[in-house]
């Protein structure tokens, strides 16, 4: 992603900074002498295949609120500055928004003139940035309002009233709405959005009143009452996936500067995580900034433990401002002291003896050659330990690398019978790849032993599961689609089935500790409208039966509709703050599809790179409606056969990187494509564990229909 000796991770926060009318600050801030000024950076010229948008925010001075902050507006323009330099933005594709042109109305109308801007363009995958700088604030969520704590986060707007103005009042913005605000604009324009909020209580959505010029945070925001929405959750739920079937999981990518219950430091050359951000960037050379994800620029944040940067949304791996994705398959490395340490443990279902190939960067290239190959001496729930099998110094390999796994153990192979009059057929194509079909997949002589048959059809390689399981019993025995053998390409389709069909039996296996006490439910979603405040709004919310109550849920399906949206809730019953990962595996297509991926930290050593736990104990965690940023779910059968698919959550007491998990389906066909379900403080012992709920689906009304009554419309 980028070459590990042209950047330097500056140590930020080395003291406190205190004021004469302020107490001292609980956020660690850095010394003016450590950051540098903006005007004299240099960056690394990027030119986007698309085109950039931006909506740029920055706020000192508020109306009812002081002393004033310092360095907002310049980091407003400090960005200004580096998407024009750096990004080759045009500065009509930038609308910049500073202290009394921020109002709440004016914010939100801009935010909303992106929805028709004729220069925006969809299909071509046009780049927007929603960059706000400026208080942040923490108040009750209204009644109705599914959040973990009862609490909302907002940003505010410079004419926020004060906390006790009578009615009508100017509200902050809270990350529900601007959900919703960037929902809509991603039908409109498409999810290549990125938003970065440098203000107190940013992660969740997006600086007493004992206000410090050094933090970004207002205690006492007014209450959320009257017009507080100005009418934006009115059309709540018109971004939901079954208006827009190829709309993505969700719907933007989050940069926030701390977490929700953290507070943003500032010094007057802006705030800590902007300017961190941007002096991090002017230390990547040119072919660098080509391979930096947002991911990989978390990694090279450097931050206090009193402050922790986060980043959410599935699109995390994307290159920045761009729809290209770095490979998910690669799992990130770094050395520490002379130990080689893998970002994925146990809860991925490394094993020891696994074999890995290290490579300097994780760009899908011809340049990016294998360097060396290491296989795993020692595992726990988080981090891989490895060693070297082509035995290199130390210092030949990067200070961070990326880990693609070509080589499970052998018990987590899948094992592949074919019958003897096809049997030299796939003989040939396993002795072409034999080094990589090894890794994944045995041959055996009986079928009784075999995980797939392999059969043949003409001209065209066919997969079956073999084992009697709930996937064969429901959707019949076969995978995917037939496979043409007529050259070199198909080949590597064939190869990239028996791959995909290792992945999914491997992971669709793990299990860690007792997960009793975690409980899943999936309903319908309905739009109510609640009378919030004395008002009525619409809110999203999960209605009817629980459809996972009995398990498997068994739902059938009119033939040409679409059965959603769906929503998941996510209950926790015991005493741990967890993280988790939902995905949604496909037992015909083989995909992997991740519903909600946990948050990124920034730097690489736990203390800074801890993120808030999303599924609190004794709480319950929203998928698809509330304030996540999920869009909700939904199932269509085209081809009117039925199907079957697991929702997985995986959950730990720490933060891991699940992403490698994530598999499109290697099948070709606009069926298989189409079929499958689509997204409308660290405890003293780690424990980790996963949670499936099995879904069936089936034509309504066709004799592969269920004999049990259909839980639709419950």
């Amino acid at each position: 992603m980028f070459s590990c000796a042209s950047f330097k991770m500056p140590k930020l926060f080395q003291r406190k900074q205190t004021h004469t009318n302020a107490p001292t600050s609980d956020v660690a801030v850095a010394p003016s002498s450590i950051l540098k000024v903006s005007e004299s950076r240099q960056y690394p010229k990027l030119k986007l295949p698309t085109e950039l948008f931006a909506l740029i925010i920055g706020i000192n001075e508020y109306i009812h609120y002081k002393p004033h902050l310092s360095g907002a507006v310049k980091d407003a323009n400090d960005i200004e500055h580096f998407l024009i330099d750096s990004m080759s933005v045009p500065p009509n594709h930038i609308k910049k928004l500073l202290n009394g042109d921020a109002t709440k109305d004016r914010i939100i109308e801009e935010i909303q003139s992106l929805y028709t801007h004729r220069d925006i363009d969809k299909d071509r995958g046009d780049a927007i940035l929603i960059y706000y700088a400026g208080h942040g604030a923490r108040g009750a969520a209204p009644d109705g309002w599914s959040t973990p704590d009862g609490q909302i986060e907002m940003i505010c707007p410079v004419d926020m009233s004060p906390s006790d103005a009578a009615e009508p009042r100017i509200t902050g913005i809270p990350d529900i709405v601007l959900n919703e605000l960037i929902s809509q604009l991603a039908v409109q324009k498409g999810n290549n959005i990125t938003v970065i909020f440098d203000c107190c209580h940013s992660s969740n959505g997006l600086r007493d009143i004992h206000v410090q010029p050094n933090v970004r945070v207002i205690n006492k925001p007014p209450p959320l009452s009257g017009n507080w929405d100005n009418g934006i959750m009115q059309g709540r739920g018109k971004a939901a996936r079954g208006e827009d079937p190829k709309q993505s999981l969700d719907c933007s990518v989050l940069l926030a500067a701390c977490g929700r219950e953290e507070k943003a430091g500032e010094t007057l050359l802006g705030g800590l995580f902007t300017q961190c951000f941007l002096q991090q960037i002017e230390g990547l050379e040119n072919i660098d900034m080509v391979q930096l994800s947002y991911n990989g620029l978390m990694r090279l944040l450097e931050f206090s433990p009193k402050q922790h940067p986060q980043c959410e949304g599935s699109k995390s791996n994307r290159y920045l401002f761009r729809k290209d994705t770095e490979d998910r398959s690669y799992i990130f490395g770094y050395k520490e002291d002379d130990k080689f340490v893998l970002e994925a443990g146990e809860l991925q279902g490394i094993k020891p003896g696994a074999e890995f190939d290290i490579f300097g960067t994780n760009a899908l290239s011809p340049d990016n050659r294998c360097r060396f190959r290491f296989q795993v001496d020692k595992v726990n729930g988080k981090t891989s330990y490895l060693s070297s099998i082509t035995t290199p110094t130390s210092s030949d390999v990067p200070n961070q690398f990326y880990a693609l796994q070509t080589s499970f153990t052998e018990e987590q192979k899948i094992t592949v019978y074919c019958s003897d009059s096809d049997c030299t057929k796939l003989r040939e194509v396993f002795l072409q790849h034999q080094s990589e079909f090894s890794g994944y997949a045995t041959l055996v002589g009986t079928p009784d032993v075999a995980t797939v048959l392999v059969s043949f059809e003409g001209d065209s390689m066919c997969f079956d599961w073999h084992e009697k399981n709930v996937i064969t019993t429901h959707a019949g025995s076969r995978i995917g689609s037939p496979v043409p053998i007529k050259n070199k390409e198909d080949n590597e389709t064939i190869r990239r089935v028996f791959q995909a069909v290792a992945k999914f039996n491997h992971y669709l296996h793990i299990e860690g500790a007792d997960s009793r006490h975690i409980q899943l439910e999936l309903h319908h979603m309905a739009i109510e409208r609640q009378v919030i405040d004395g008002k009525p709004r619409a809110v999203r919310t999960p209605v009817g039966e629980n459809l996972l109550n009995p398990e498997p849920a068994e739902i059938e399906i009119e033939e040409g509709k679409v059965l959603g949206p769906l929503v998941l809730t996510i209950s926790n019953s015991s005493e741990k703050d967890l993280y988790l990962h939902v995905f949604w595996f496909d037992g015909r297509t083989l995909t992997i599809d991740p519903w909600y991926i946990g948050q990124r930290g920034a730097g690489l050593k736990e203390a800074t790179a801890s993120v808030d736990a999303p599924l609190r104990a004794g709480q319950k965690f929203p998928v698809g409606y509330g304030e996540v940023p999920v869009q909700p779910w939904e199932f269509l059968l085209e081809d009117g056969k039925p199907d079957i698919g697991f929702f997985k959550v995986f959950l730990a007491t720490f933060n891991a990187n699940v992403s490698s998990l994530a598999q499109a389906s290697p099948f070709d066909t606009e069926s298989d494509k189409e079929r499958h379900g689509r997204r409308v403080k660290l405890a003293p012992v780690d424990w980790w564990a996963t949670k499936m709920a099995t879904v069936k689906q089936s034509v309504k009304g066709s004799s592969s229909a269920f004999d049990v009554k259909s839980k639709i419309g419950a």
